[in-house]
């Protein structure tokens, strides 16, 4: 019995370790290529959030030209309605209902994917969402990809949800991926897919996750919510949101074309 305490505290040691928010940022590229608009992007994972004019008021602020949501409830329809407002393409992880990981545009996609199924607890399966945009300069087209992955209760099922969408959509290096991963940026799973996609993973600098949902009372432990980005794309700014009522806090990302 002695072992199995040594072990389980071990390993959670471990996990307290990777999960330690890493100074600065990882690479992000190539300079910014003269004479092309920035985008700007921002993700919120809105479990527990019980004001929803909080998270209207930072939008408002950020001004992002799309928005990323995962566990948005069922009753924040009023809410969904009033963001389409300013955001009137969107697409969701189902094709044809409910589905609470969702992407909000202003600008018409070329198209939209719906990567897997998931439902309003988006905790036990991946959840994804996807839409092509049409390059300024050329006829290329790029990916916004926003995912939701399961809860960490085995690393074999995180990868499977990993692989699946590899399988299902894939990246490139005009991929930006965007979503709570319940991974920290030390996390093997994590390092090894952008690894495999040639992805960059981005550091906040700041915890994104747990937050209290009833008030900002904590700081947050781990960055889970993440945004990776191919090699075309570079990340001038990385913003943690201030609290807005979720056990989460959001980010914005301001980004630039490197090709």
């Amino acid at each position: 019995m002695a072992i199995v305490r040594l072990f389980a505290l071990s390993a959670g040691l471990l996990g307290l370790i990777q999960g330690v928010p890493l100074p600065g940022k990882y690479p992000n590229g190539a300079q910014c290529l003269v004479g092309q608009s920035d985008i700007k992007i921002a993700w919120l994972n809105t479990q527990g959030a019980r004001r929803t004019d909080l998270i209207e008021e930072w939008i408002a602020r950020e001004q992002p030209d799309i928005f990323g949501v995962a566990e948005l409830p069922p009753s924040a329809r009023a809410f969904e309605a009033r963001l389409a407002r300013n955001y009137p393409y969107r697409q969701n992880c189902q094709e044809r209902s409910y589905c609470s990981t969702e992407v909000f545009a202003r600008d018409a996609p070329v198209s939209g994917v719906a990567l897997a199924r998931g439902d309003a607890e988006n905790r036990k399966t991946l959840s994804g969402a996807a839409m092509k945009f049409r390059q300024q300069s050329n006829s290329n087209v790029w990916h916004l990809v926003a995912l939701h992955l399961s809860r960490p209760t085995t690393p074999a099922a995180q990868s499977r949800e990993l692989h699946e969408f590899e399988a299902r959509l894939g990246a490139d290096a005009n991929t930006i991926v965007i979503g709570d991963f319940n991974l920290t940026p030390r996390m093997p799973l994590l390092t090894d897919f952008a690894a495999r996609n040639e992805l960059r993973v981005t550091l906040a600098g700041r915890p994104t996750w747990p937050a209290s949902s009833t008030g900002p009372l904590q700081g947050g432990l781990w960055q889970i919510d993440q945004i990776l980005v191919g090699r075309n794309w570079s990340v001038r700014t990385l913003h943690v949101s201030p609290w807005v009522g979720s056990d989460h806090r959001g980010f914005s990302a301001t980004l630039c074309r490197t090709q």
